[in-house]
């Protein structure tokens, strides 16, 4: 009888499951592509590009497009040595579908890179640990305070922690499977990775697998030896290949640039240079132990009981998946931590990392069982985060409508309208599983989101945004009219006065340029006014004047 049921009805049954498990992933993938548009699509191009970085990278893609210089990234007429150019092509390429480079499409790629991130992550995780600890992973991920920003961002970190992943995704597969073809594979995604941000892509995925096989010689002992052997043959071969995917590009902006970009001295600023003592971002070495906990608001009240639970059942033992998620988390954190130069968003690479941490220890708990207000290890961390997140929207939004001289009294029915609905999901919830509760956790999230990017945002551009200033500054100049920075370089002015401005930063130089013009138009801070009144003898006015977030800056007309 048994062997009947396994014959005629075993194969049916699997087709059915089969079916069942393919519209369970299309359900679950259209849920995280919607996520994904409120998320990091949704009102993209409603703000001005802000400094510093946007306008930035903006207005290097802009040269491309206008001059036709792909090699060489090129900022204000010079060479830009900083970054390589691969966000740049995308946007320039983006933007040359429209003929102009605009807030979206310099957007677009790093939302699109972050959309590829949650899935990416969705089906790693599937693998690494199984299907709900991959789902509740991805969208951990994707609704992380840090993620989100800079998904939404013009900037360079998600296309990098895209590569990152892509790159340890193939090799966790071809260590799994025993397949060192997949390791050769992972080699190759550092190749965008290094195009994207120099020698730390080149450095972080090797770094990562590296760690991972020496942890599992520990755990496994003979069976990890024989991978080792494999890596370190896939690393030499690939990392050759790398080389050689690179070096055409490489050589040639060196060539162009007539060794201004590309060089010896270049590359050992970029990496000692913010490795030890950085010349930019120096901050201490515990700069990340506090910047973590926003990074990964609001399931950053969950890290206590991930820190817990990947103790408890010796979990780390038993599940490869697990350590390889854990010391991919552990080793891109020590990596940035003892690197000089920090800036919050060079830990992207570590946030599909610690929202498949988060999603397993979630999934784990048992959140579909039981009331919330008797499950303690939900209740008090949705609780500490529904207070913080009350808190936290009520001073954005009122320091917004502040500093943009509105009413603070329209400033009120949006929080209460917040705090309504954290009352009302919380007095729904307690008496629910926990699982509704971290529905509503993501809901919640999406819903502030949408309103924060959609409606603060532009309110915002009123006190953040340069267009202002350079449309009163390119009102009053004239044709023959030339324009420069003094003592300073604001690449949001930049990009919206759309012209290159050369920087003076000597009062000889301002004169000498004076010498070539009837009038110059000079953009400093204001701050830097009354010395260049003192120094510079000419006549002079006042034609714009305005306070760009934290900077108060003003354009004089100089003639003689």
């Amino acid at each position: 009888m048994k062997s009947y049921f396994a014959q005629h009805i075993g194969p049916a049954g699997a087709g059915h499951a089969e079916m069942n498990s393919k519209s369970r992933t299309a359900n679950e993938v259209a849920a995280l592509l919607l996520a994904a548009y409120f998320l990091f699509f949704y009102g993209i191009g409603a703000r001005s590009l802000w400094s510093p970085d946007e306008p930035r990278y903006a207005q290097v893609a802009r040269e491309m497009l206008v001059t036709g210089e792909w090699i060489v990234p090129h900022l204000n007429g010079e060479v830009y040595p900083e970054k390589p150019p691969l966000y740049f092509w995308l946007v320039a390429l983006l933007s040359k579908l429209g003929g102009e480079v605009t807030e979206s499409t310099a957007r677009i790629p790093s939302a699109t890179a972050a959309t590829l991130i949650v899935l990416l992550t969705y089906f790693l995780g599937r693998g690494l640990m199984g299907r709900d600890e991959a789902f509740w992973g991805a969208l951990i991920t994707a609704t992380s305070a840090q993620f989100f920003v800079n998904a939404r961002e013009g900037a360079l970190d998600a296309l990098l922690a895209l590569s990152i992943l892509a790159s340890l995704s193939l090799f966790y597969v071809g260590y799994a499977k025993s397949k060192p073809a997949l390791y050769l594979a992972g080699f190759l995604f550092i190749t965008p990775a290094v195009l994207t941000k120099g020698p730390v892509g080149f450095a972080i995925p090797p770094l990562v697998m590296l760690v991972f096989l020496v942890v599992e010689i520990l755990f496994r002992g003979v069976p990890a030896r024989k991978q080792i052997w494999w890596f370190i043959g896939a690393a030499a071969f690939g990392l050759l290949l790398v080389a050689a995917m690179v070096a055409p590009w490489w050589f040639s902006a060196y060539q162009r640039s007539g060794g201004a970009y590309a060089s010896l001295s270049i590359l050992t600023k970029q990496t000692l240079g913010r490795m030890i003592e950085s010349y930019s971002h120096q901050r201490p070495w515990h700069y990340y132990l506090g910047e973590i906990w926003w990074q990964f608001f609001p399931w950053s009240v969950f890290l206590p009981l991930a820190a817990y639970r990947l103790k408890k059942n010796g979990y780390l033992r038993t599940n490869g998946g697990l350590r390889f998620i854990l010391v991919w988390f552990l080793t891109v954190f020590l990596f940035f931590t003892f690197v000089s130069g920090k800036r919050s968003q060079y830990l992207m690479p570590l946030l599909p990392a610690g929202g498949l941490i988060l999603g397993w220890t979630l999934v784990n708990a048992n959140p579909g069982e039981g009331r919330l207000r008797e499950r303690k290890a939900f209740s008090i961390p949705l609780a500490l985060a529904a207070l913080v997140s009350g808190a936290g929207v009520a001073v954005i939004v009122l320091y917004v409508y502040h500093h943009a001289n509105r009413s603070i009294i329209s400033a009120v029915p949006p929080v209460a309208v917040f705090w309504a609905i954290l009352v009302t999901a919380s007095l729904v919830c307690r008496d629910r599983p926990p699982k509704t509760a971290l529905a509503c956790v993501i809901a919640t999230t999406v819903l502030a989101v949408v309103y924060v990017y959609g409606h603060l945002s532009p309110v915002a551009d009123d006190f953040m945004s340069a267009r202002p200033f350079c449309s009163d500054v390119l009102a009053a100049s004239g044709k023959s009219d030339s324009i420069a920075f003094y003592r300073t370089y604001r690449p949001n002015i930049h990009f919206y006065m759309n012209r290159t401005i050369p920087r003076v930063d000597t009062e000889g130089g301002l004169r000498q340029a004076l010498e070539t013009t009837d009038r110059l138009l000079v953009i400093l801070q204001a701050r830097e006014q009354d010395s260049l009144i003192r120094d510079v003898q000419c006549k002079l006015e006042t034609i714009a004047q305005a306070k760009i977030g934290s900077r108060e800056m003003v354009c004089l007309a100089l003639w003689r």
